[in-house]
């Protein structure tokens, strides 16, 4: 356990180092590179510094992977929009004046009940709408804050450079909130038990949309909630005025990032002086180091067919030195014909930068001449220019081609009248010379 310890300890510096923060400072409106080159074993993370994040919504786009900051819509909202959208308590159907077959006693007990119960969801609707004004109080508060902790100088500073409203509400005020809030919610747990208590399910609307309801009031610890409004007000913290985003790992070749900062609703850019909308968009080349590529395009290598023939010869006699004699042997023609072809590659490379990439190919070439035979390739390769995608290959070739059979002697000399058959095989070579001009398409497959 000990050294699990350790060697996580140990990483922790390796894992700083491999990290890039590109920093932006909203206040001063400095921005990060607009290009930087990193390895493909980065990451990278965005900081924004000197931005109250209470008053602007905040947007990380990398290769159309976003990532979003800004302050919660309501914890009650979809409640509320569902009892706004329609006559809430009139869902409950009132009872027949005079119903067949009920006693004078049953029908005034009727009559209760129908006001119970509409009393009762008249007190859940008020309650959750309540509930809900006080938590917006809290949630709206984007400039309102109980100042702790910070000295005049330091509180001036943000007052003025992040439109700070110094009304700012008292400690008093806060408790009050909170207070009234888990009031409301806890009358609203109140109502909600004695409604289970009688039967409404002669009301199927009603019954349906106060289960929805009760199901989306448990489904939530509000009173959690509630408290980490209160505390995130109670005291301002140096964290609200910055924005750290996720590490983002670098992918392909090349990795563009987009920031965008605006004002979180219309509202807050008219009513806070110097709020604005900005962006920036940084460029990432990754150099991979090592990497598995393809190409295609065009080859050319010497691999043709072997050509022999039967043939007279005729030469000096070594004896008599002006006197020739004339003998038949078998005789290579020098085809000296060239395989011209489609190509398709496998690269194994390795980046020098991001222009330039070295290393080594396997693959196959099918020549466009008559007399078709498959071309296998290897060597080596050099990749070029932008995102490396012109290659220059060169090495050697082989393949299945007619040789001369080893049933003919081909040294021997045979008299001029001899006849003899030149008979050819097929024999697998891979000592010829091929090169080619390929584009890479690698990264197409990505």
């Amino acid at each position: 356990m000990k050294k699990i310890i350790i060697i996580i300890l140990l990483m922790l510096p390796v894992s700083a180092i491999c990290q890039t923060k590109l920093i932006w400072d909203f206040k001063s409106g400095t921005k990060p590179v607009r290009e930087k080159t990193l390895k493909a074993s980065e990451v990278v993370r965005f900081e924004i510094k000197n931005i109250n994040t209470f008053l602007y919504k905040i947007e990380v786009n990398v290769e159309g992977k976003s990532f979003f900051q800004e302050n919660s819509a309501g914890l009650l909202a979809d409640i509320i929009t569902q009892l706004r959208g329609g006559d809430f308590v009139g869902l409950f159907k009132a009872f027949a004046e005079s119903p067949a077959g009920m006693s004078v006693m049953e029908i005034r007990e009727a009559k209760n009940k129908e006001q119970i119960i509409k009393t009762l969801l008249i007190n859940l609707k008020e309650n959750i709408v309540n509930l809900d004004s006080v938590i917006a109080r809290f949630q709206n508060r984007d400039k309102l804050f109980c100042f702790e902790g910070f000295d005049d100088t330091k509180l001036s500073e943000y007052t003025d450079d992040f439109s700070l409203n110094l009304k700012e509400p008292t400690r008093q005020q806060l408790d009050k909130d909170k207070t009234t809030a888990l009031k409301y919610l806890s009358e609203i747990d109140k109502t909600i038990k004695k409604l289970n208590r009688y039967d409404l399910s002669g009301q199927t609307e009603l019954s349906e949309t106060l289960t929805e309801i009760k199901g989306k009031l448990t489904a939530t610890d509000y009173r959690e909630d509630i408290e980490a409004l209160y505390k995130k007000q109670l005291v301002l913290s140096l964290d609200k005025f910055k924005f750290i985003s996720d590490e983002y790992e670098l992918i392909g070749d090349e990795t563009i990032a987009k920031l965008y900062v605006k004002p979180i609703d219309k509202s807050d850019e008219e009513e806070c002086k110097g709020t604005k909308t900005d962006s920036v968009t940084v460029k990432f080349p990754v150099v991979k180091k090592f990497r598995v590529t393809f190409s295609t395009g065009f080859f050319i290598s010497n691999l043709t067919d072997k050509r022999y023939a039967f043939k007279d010869v005729t030469a000096e006699n070594s004896d008599l030195h002006y006197d020739t004699v004339t003998y038949k042997r078998v005789v290579d023609e020098k085809n000296d014909k060239v395989s011209i072809g489609i190509t398709a590659l496998t690269h194994f490379t390795y980046k020098l930068d991001k222009f330039n990439e070295i290393g080594i190919h396997i693959g196959a070439g099918a020549p466009i001449q008559e007399n078709f035979k498959i071309n296998y390739l290897a060597g080596f390769t050099y990749f070029f220019g932008y995102k490396q995608r012109i290659g220059v290959n060169f090495g050697v070739a082989g393949g299945f081609i007619d040789v001369l059979s080893n049933t003919v002697d081909f040294n021997r000399k045979y008299p001029p009248g001899d006849e003899v058959s030149v008979t050819n095989v097929k024999r697998f070579v891979f000592d010829r010379i091929q090169c080619s001009i390929t584009f890479n398409i690698g990264d197409f497959f990505k």
